[in-house]
């Protein structure tokens, strides 16, 4: 979480579990989640509530499908970023949601 001085506060999550990279013959970014990924989801939307103003996420389908619930939640829509792609959380997902698992993906 990253604290501005405003009150903004930032959640940078990595996408939930998705089917993997290899034996996948599509478009690396049409990959979607794993029913495992879509059970990380929603325990994502509990963890962080419904006090969310805005979601945004990559437009890669995994990253969608992994903050729709959460954006559900809150009443808004998630807004894509291309800019998005890449970002690496800066604490560990398990510490907020105990479905998520630890160590690389």
């Amino acid at each position: 979480m990253l604290s501005a001085f405003w009150g903004l506060v930032v959640e940078l999550v990595p996408h939930c579990s998705a089917v993997a990279r290899e034996g996948w013959a599509g478009d690396h970014d049409d990959r979607p989640l794993t029913e495992q990924g879509h059970r990380q989801a929603a325990a994502l939307a509990a963890a962080l509530g419904t006090g969310i103003d805005a979601v945004y996420a990559s437009p890669a389908l995994r990253c969608r499908q992994s903050v729709m619930p959460v954006a559900m939640a809150a009443g808004v829509d998630v807004r894509m970023r291309a800019d998005a792609r890449r970002c690496r959380p800066a604490r560990s997902m398990s510490t907020l949601c105990p479905a998520w698992p630890s160590g690389p993906r």
